[in-house]
């Protein structure tokens, strides 16, 4: 598989390089680039993780650099390739969810405490689970 991570936690980099480290990983996080990959591989990403809160901020509103931004991309572009929203932030959960056509809440946490595995995160897609 090939899956684009659109986060800024170093921290939860490095969970998802152990996480899905027997695939493909295009990881930014910047909104610019993360368009690049999306105009670039858009037929070629079978899920993409993505992050609300960029940098150092945390948005109470999405702004034109937050995952959000990124969310808007993904529905301009029609991309229907899985979206698994895994920020902390509800509200901007609510707006990714509401703006990608395939979109999946699952907060990091819930990732990472429940020791998720790549299967599990590809079943929650492929059974519809929402753990928001």
């Amino acid at each position: 598989m090939r899956i684009l991570i659109v986060e800024d936690d170093q921290n939860r980099i490095e969970h998802f390089k152990t996480l899905f480290k027997e695939h493909t990983l295009d990881i930014t996080d910047s909104v610019d680039e993360a368009q690049k990959f999306l105009l670039e591989n858009m037929y070629d990403y079978d899920m993409i993780m993505l992050d609300h809160d960029l940098g150092d901020d945390v948005y109470d509103n999405s702004n034109d650099e937050s995952g959000y931004a990124v969310a808007c991309i993904i529905e301009k572009l029609e991309i229907k390739t899985p979206v698994i929203i895994h920020t902390q932030n509800p509200v901007g959960a609510e707006r990714m969810y509401k703006a990608v056509p395939c979109g999946f809440k699952i907060p990091y946490p819930n990732i990472r405490d429940n020791h998720f595995t790549w299967m599990d995160v590809f079943h929650a897609i492929q059974y519809n689970y929402d753990y928001s």
